[in-house]
């Protein structure tokens, strides 16, 4: 809602306003005679006083959700009143006075104070209901007024009462943002380009998840019901699992083939255990080594004819003791190694020098790509990148 200061900046800026007007003021606009009570109803009305416009109606489902809510309230409220009148019924340490004070404390917490009142006779609390203030209360049940300076050129009265609707949709998605299903909270952050950064991703998140959900509205399913199904995913395993080499499944059960369909559509495997000359682009990772000299091994190997590596002649793929070392996913040496299917990862000792380190997509043939570094504090050119 936008108060009184807030419509005067937004008009000295040149902007229009769509608020709503809250229950005092409401109650305030029907004593002063500027709305009527009977303007309410299921269609909407219009007053126009100077250059606002009041848009009336009353939902008759929100009438009804409020006292159905007002009416357990009191119920509550009278179920712990019996059973504290029962406890001093029992007890002669009781004191009824405790209990005409909790049942005080009660009828303000759930806010009934305003027309029932708890009375105490006999060392027994009784909740007393003032009808007529209880019906000038539901008198505005459901009754909401928006107000607005728009021109009615520019929009309707239905207009400005649907686009004040819209509002929950955006208190949705702040929800949604927040707490519900991305949970991207907002964080401390000092420079302004990484704010801007922590917003984009924020706006992005949830333009995605809102046209996942549009997608799978027919299917009658939620964004966060589509995921469910496809968090059951997993991907397999390709040849030895020693490899390390994986992709997403061919196959896929009922439910999330149906969230599948109505989504874009996977592109196929990049990744394949074919030769080399068979496949392009295909994924050529580097052998892990450990050692101060662990540099020096990238000119110890060479590219064979038929597009595997080998040790070049004098090597064998093993290091001299203290010195680098190779080792397949295995644990063999370099020695053997088919074509095309070279794999690195952490079956060897010890871990690269740059912790940042990842595998990065390279084409055949690999001497082309893989060439030793020219100082010994300098990672290799290619194959491995920040």
């Amino acid at each position: 809602m936008i108060k009184a200061k807030g419509r005067e900046l937004l008009g000295e800026h040149g902007f229009r306003y769509i608020t709503s007007m809250t229950d005092p003021e409401i109650r305030k606009a029907l004593a002063s005679g500027l709305l009527q009570l009977s303007l309410f109803d299921e269609d909407v009305a219009e007053v126009v006083s100077g250059d606002r416009r009041y848009i009336l109606r009353r939902n008759p489902a929100m009438t009804a959700r409020t006292r159905s809510r007002r009416a357990d309230q009191f119920a509550r409220v009278q179920a712990k009143v019996d059973a504290r009148n029962a406890l001093v019924a029992t007890s002669k340490r009781a004191d009824p006075q405790v209990s005409l004070r909790s049942a005080n404390k009660w009828l303000k917490t759930y806010k009934l104070d305003k027309y029932v009142s708890a009375e105490l006779h006999d060392r027994v609390v009784h909740l007393v209901v003032d009808h007529e203030a209880q019906r000038e209360l539901e008198s505005l049940d459901g009754c909401y007024v928006v107000t607005t300076d728009v021109p009615v050129a520019h929009a309707s009265a239905q207009e400005i009462w649907d686009r004040y609707g819209d509002l929950q949709k955006v208190e949705r998605n702040f929800r949604t943002m927040k707490t519900a299903g991305l949970q991207l909270r907002p964080i401390f952050l000092r420079k302004a380009n990484r704010t801007r950064a922590h917003a984009f991703v924020t706006m992005l998140a949830l333009k995605i998840t809102r046209e996942l959900e549009r997608r799978v509205a027919p299917l009658g399913l939620t964004w966060k019901d589509a995921l469910d199904r496809l968090q059951a995913v997993r991907l397999v395993t390709l040849a030895d699992p020693n490899l390390g080499l994986w992709r997403l499944p061919t196959t896929w059960a009922t439910e999330q083939r149906e969230v599948l369909d109505v989504l874009p559509r996977l592109p196929p495997p990049r990744l394949s255990l074919h030769p080399a000359g068979g496949v392009s682009p295909k994924l050529t990772v580097l052998p892990w080594v450990s050692g101060s000299g662990w540099l020096g091994l990238w000119g110890k190997i060479r590219q064979t004819p038929e597009g595997g590596v080998a040790p070049r002649s004098g090597w064998t793929g093993r290091a001299k003791p203290g010195g680098p070392t190779a080792t397949r996913g295995d644990g063999g040496n370099l020695e053997g190694f088919p074509p095309g299917e070279l794999a690195a990862h952490r079956g060897a000792i010890g871990r690269p020098p740059c912790r940042t380190l990842r595998p990065t997509v390279l084409s055949p043939p690999f001497a082309a790509t893989c060439r030793p570094s020219s100082t010994a504090t300098r990672r290799p050119a290619v194959g491995w990148k920040r």
